[in-house]
């Protein structure tokens, strides 16, 4: 059996021919911001699966809560144009996100951090 790439079970998580489920499309949200995806390959499975609209969506909420992150231009570049989803149809962009509204220094400001995995620690057996 062969494993699924980052890129392809964040596909399969954004797949508009899957039953709408929100909780899907954050996940899937969170694979395509993991370290090291291909932006090629991303934008050719997302035509292949006639995603580009889910995929757009969450790329332009990269851009907006992670300008400095080159990914998420380059992903837009590399998509197709696509008009924008219906309101409400598709989750919020803040819910791809963590936000704080005061961190435990009692800093207050508005930070917003993309969920994505982390590699798990190594475990001692």
């Amino acid at each position: 059996m062969e494993d699924f790439s980052n890129e392809e079970l964040a596909m399969s998580l954004l797949n508009v021919a899957l039953p709408y489920d929100p909780h899907s499309i954050r996940c899937g949200a969170a694979m395509l911001g993991t370290d090291g995806n291909d932006v090629s390959m991303l934008a050719r499975l997302a035509v292949e699966e006639r995603s580009v609209l889910v995929l757009r969506h969450v790329a332009e909420s990269g851009v907006r809560y992670e300008p400095s992150e080159p990914f998420w231009s380059m992903l837009l570049a590399a998509l197709p144009l696509t008009p924008p989803p219906k309101d409400g149809v598709l989750p919020h962009p803040t819910r791809f996100i963590a936000m704080t509204g005061m961190d435990r220094g009692g800093q207050r400001g508005l930070r917003a951090q993309w969920l994505r995995p982390r590699p798990r620690p190594f475990a001692a057996c």
